[in-house]
């Protein structure tokens, strides 16, 4: 029996927050909220009394409903009512006429436009077309770009590290219905680098590999950002006979360094960022980006470290950027065929630790890959429904990583 303290009893029940979406799997419910992008797992009994929660129904009648259900003592339903209740209206998930309302997180301020006084531009060459180097047309999940710069090293590293999104001829510089191709424009004063977009500075750094780490981190965002038709998780993602295997998780959690090893087994290669699940029909849109390492996952793979040809000394600081079929030559094969997730596996690092697997109930998928979502926002009701299936058709598993050989086979072998 709860020991917290009985809040004090209302008449009737509060009404539940508007706009809520509602996914039951065998008596529990997954609500997403998406006034505040959260969601929640509520047991049989609290998704209940959420179900209750209409502005009318008297508290008294609830509670006398429930102890006759569970052969229960009506104060101690009672008072287990009322925390729910509390619980709900912290959540902004139910709330009675008058309550106040919990803070909310505030929102994250604007960015800071760089101080671009002290750059003049590219130059009246420059605005006459004359760039020394063009790339092809990118493609990132439908979103469309080129890069342009005097540097030949800038030249290099996009044709090495983006080849992978290069479309297979050099794309029309406007796609059908006119629109023009957004174009970065990356210019080298020395040791300071600036990137521009269509003209505008983004940001200026210190040396080519700073400007290149966040040419890689905008291309990845605008393409997340241009997403409307499919629902995003945070995830990266292998593509196995039966379907694709995916694997959500936070930044700096490993997921990344599982998809290359993963690659490099032979398994083809879906993305290490954000995997796109179609809205209609739950297949995936592979996105593949160049795999993006960490310094810590370096001394796995040690013979992969990449290069640029005429950089004096290591180029890549701060993050290695691969052509994924660096890791295997057939990671890009039957790219375009389209695959259902059949495999979610939520990985975690420990070092030392027994690689394993853990299922996981639906209900418990469903809410680690509403956490995971990027784009709920913007798709809607469809993404949480999209993702629903997932977590009731596809094979889901906690994975705890200790090696990652013994992972790589424990991936292969889940089914």
């Amino acid at each position: 029996m709860p020991d917290s303290p009985t809040p004090a009893r209302a008449d009737v029940l509060p009404r539940r927050a508007p706009a809520l979406t509602v996914v039951a799997f065998d008596g529990e419910q997954v609500i997403y909220d998406p006034a505040r992008r959260e969601a929640h797992l509520l047991n049989p009994t609290a998704a209940l009394v959420l179900d209750r929660c209409d502005g009318r129904t008297p508290v008294d009648t609830l509670v006398a409903e429930l102890a006759a259900t569970y052969d229960a003592d009506p104060a101690v339903v009672g008072h287990d009512v009322e925390l729910v209740l509390a619980d709900f209206a912290g959540r902004e998930l139910a709330a009675r006429p008058g309550d106040p309302s919990p803070d909310r997180p505030t929102a994250e301020p604007a960015p800071v436009a760089p101080d671009a006084a002290a750059f003049s531009g590219p130059g009246p060459r420059h605005a006459a077309g004359g760039w020394a180097w063009e790339s092809p047309v990118l493609d990132a999940l439908g979103w469309r770009t080129k890069v342009r710069s005097d540097e030949p090293l800038v030249a290099r590293y996009v044709e090495q590290v983006f080849a992978s999104l290069a479309e297979p001829a050099a794309g029309a510089d406007a796609p059908p219905g006119g629109a023009p191709v957004p174009t970065f424009d990356v210019v080298a004063e020395g040791d300071v680098v600036h990137l521009l977009l269509d003209g505008q500075v983004l940001t200026t750094v210190d040396g080519l590999d700073a400007a290149m780490t966040y040419l890689h981190w905008q291309i990845n965002q605008l393409a997340i950002e241009s997403v409307d038709d499919h629902v995003l998780l945070h995830a990266s993602g292998v593509r196995r006979p039966d379907g694709v295997a995916v694997f959500p998780a936070e930044s700096n959690s490993g997921k990344s360094t599982l998809a290359a090893g993963l690659v490099q087994a032979g398994l083809g290669y879906v993305t290490d960022e954000a995997v796109a699940i179609e809205l209609g029909d739950g297949m995936v849109e592979p996105f593949p980006k160049p795999i993006s390492l960490d310094p810590g996952s370096w001394p796995i793979f040690p013979t992969l470290e990449p290069s640029i040809e005429g950089a004096a000394g290591r180029f890549f600081h701060h993050e290695w950027h691969l052509d994924p079929r660096t890791l295997h030559p057939g990671a890009l094969a039957d790219l375009g065929a389209r695959q259902p997730v059949t495999l979610v596996a939520f990985p975690r690092y420990e070092m030392g630790a027994e690689t394993h697997a853990e299922l996981m109930r639906p209900a418990e998928a469903l809410l680690g890959l509403l956490r995971n979502a990027f784009n709920l926002a913007t798709v809607g009701p469809p993404g949480v429904h999209a993702l629903a299936n997932v977590a009731r058709e596809a094979t889901v598993v906690r994975l705890t990583v200790g090696d990652l050989a013994e992972a790589v086979a424990l991936v292969g072998a889940l089914s």
